[in-house]
């Protein structure tokens, strides 16, 4: 898988470079764990699954793939980013799981989405990658699920709104009411 596919239907996956004069934002992996490899399932190809390894301080944002390979990536393949720069991301849809391919191992494959959060100065974006894990069942906490989190500096905001919406009758309410403003952020 090289990303999955978003709502329109394409798919994508977010490349990251470090700005000028802060290359340490992106370190290469120490090494790679095995996840996956399709040893048994009688495919005509065949791949492996591999986890990044990251430096102390920094975190893999996703699977990697070597396709028609049971090799290691190289080490130069993808990049890890420092952990201050991330946030802990959710399981998101199912991609795909070996279920009946009769491979020695076991692989379940799913996307990464930003974590349910409240009001605050952050963005989080989601990268396109995946999180493949060696059993059927959808993670729930992995090292692999991060997703970028972006600072957005608040330019204003709006006083705290003290009304509380309340039903009174039993018509249907306007098709659409007024906007009201709760804050205004910057967005580099």
């Amino acid at each position: 898988p090289n990303g999955y596919p978003n709502p329109n239907g394409t798919r994508a996956v977010m490349v990251v470079k470090a700005r000028p004069g802060h290359e340490n934002a992106l370190a290469t992996p120490v090494n790679y764990e095995l996840i996956y490899k399709d040893v048994g399932s009688g495919a005509d190809m065949f791949g492996s699954f591999w986890r990044p390894v990251p430096p102390s301080g920094y975190v893999a944002l996703g699977t990697v793939v070597s396709r028609n390979s049971w090799n290691k990536p190289a080490l130069t393949d993808v990049v890890c980013v420092r952990e201050d720069l991330t946030r802990q991301g959710e399981a998101g849809a199912f991609i795909y799981n070996d279920v009946g391919t009769g491979a020695n191992m076991f692989l379940s494959c799913w996307g990464i989405d930003q974590p349910v959060a409240g009001p605050h100065e952050l963005a989080y974006l989601v990268t396109g990658t995946f999180v493949a894990v060696g059993n059927w069942s959808c993670p729930t906490a992995n090292p692999m699920i991060h997703v970028l989190k972006v600072d957005l500096p608040a330019l204003s905001e709006a006083p705290l709104q003290t009304y509380i919406p309340r039903l009174d009758g039993y018509g249907s309410p306007p098709p659409q009411t007024m906007p009201t403003l709760d804050r205004a952020m910057l967005v580099p």
